[in-house]
């Protein structure tokens, strides 16, 4: 049986769009400059790190908590010959005095933000973890953003925190509002809105192939299951344009475009991998906690502040007022120093009502960690 990498597969046959190639003339806000990348070892964050770099950056610096995804940035920048381009930095966004001296020392005039915890049904049985990194990691960063003169801040979210249905999506939630909240610093600072990025490590379609060239079956969760797929390099394409924007605080989502139902994905897969494997059973598992039937790009309130942009689309969203942002990440950091998941979930649902938490998260907070 052939094997397929997700990252070499042409989508276009199954998108019905073509991806517009990257053009280094079209970012001159980049040339020169030193740029950040959070997550820097992660599908988004190496591909922006080499995106920046093309695009004629003077400097990377490549934050990465996993030693083996820093790694292999350093390895893939070293094969491109870019390696005295990059400084590499092994820690979490969650480590403010790390962040202190990162911005301290480099000075970046632009942060990508692309750090994240992702898999939703992973996260819905350590809530701990989602909110800490994925909601106080992304404070953390752009505070340190504005503190230090960064002149732009972008952050990476997804269409799972519109109308969350997982604590995932709910700390992704929370964290836009954080970014909205410095709209009035020195700071630029924007939110990019994605769906499910193919080839990403957050996206179904590796664990399609693995699944296919094991065999099969291939598992999806329900046989109406439908979301919105972009590919790496029309991901990466939108984060620039984001990072060029002269509209602090919006929200940038993705032009228009039309939900795929994920069994024609998982069709799709299995004929790229030739006659043999077009015998693989599909089989429908059921949704998982924190799983929706389908996503939004954005929210029925939204919809009524989006501006057209040639390729992508404007949200305006107040976001919270500084001292409400101060006020949640405080209650926020003390529930995570107490390990105390029901008093976070009461500050979740606080600020994020539309949130109803699943069994597994309830059953978190039904039966804390003995003190």
């Amino acid at each position: 049986m052939n094997t397929v990498n997700p990252e070499n597969i042409d989508w276009s046959t199954l998108l019905g769009r073509s991806p517009e190639p990257l053009d280094p003339s079209a970012w001159p806000h980049l040339s020169g400059r030193r740029v950040l990348v959070t997550g820097a070892g992660g599908s988004i964050g190496s591909a922006l790190a080499k995106a920046v770099l093309a695009c004629g950056a003077g400097q990377v610096v490549l934050l990465e908590c996993g030693e083996q995804a820093l790694y292999r940035i350093e390895g893939d920048l070293a094969d491109l010959g870019l390696a005295s381009c990059a400084i590499s930095i092994l820690g979490s966004v969650t480590d403010e005095w790390l962040l202190q001296d990162v911005f301290d020392r480099f000075c970046p005039s632009i942060v990508f933000h692309a750090a994240a915890f992702k898999h939703v049904s992973l996260m819905e049985a350590h809530p701990l973890s989602a909110l800490e990194n994925n909601t106080v990691g992304t404070y953390l960063v752009a505070r340190a953003a504005a503190r230090f003169g960064a002149e732009r801040f972008i952050t990476v979210s997804t269409d799972k925190a519109v109308g969350p249905a997982g604590i995932m999506g709910a700390s992704k939630h929370l964290a836009e509002l954080v970014v909205g909240s410095f709209a009035r610093s020195r700071t630029k600072m924007n939110v990019v809105r994605l769906g499910n990025v193919l080839g990403s490590e957050g996206s179904v379609a590796p664990r399609f192939v693995r699944q296919i060239l094991h065999g099969g079956p291939v598992t999806i969760t329900h046989a109406e299951t439908t979301r919105y797929f972009f590919t790496l390099d029309e991901t990466v394409v939108l984060i620039l344009a984001a990072s060029g924007l002269d509209d602090p605080g919006v929200i940038v989502i993705p032009r228009e475009t039309e939900p795929l139902n994920v069994g024609i994905l998982a069709k799709f897969l299995i004929d790229q991998l030739g006659a043999k494997s077009r015998d693989i059973a599909i089989q429908y598992t059921g949704l998982r906690p924190g799983e929706k039937m389908t996503e939004d790009m954005c929210s029925a309130q939204e919809q009524q502040n989006v501006v057209e942009r040639d390729g992508y689309r404007l949200v305006w969203n107040p976001g919270l007022s500084v001292d409400d942002t101060e006020r949640m990440i405080e209650g926020l950091r003390a529930a995570l120093r107490q390990r105390d998941p029901d008093q976070l979930l009461q500050l979740v649902q606080r600020f994020v009502p539309e949130y109803h938490p699943s069994e597994t998260v309830q059953s978190l907070c039904l039966n804390p960690r003995p003190r």
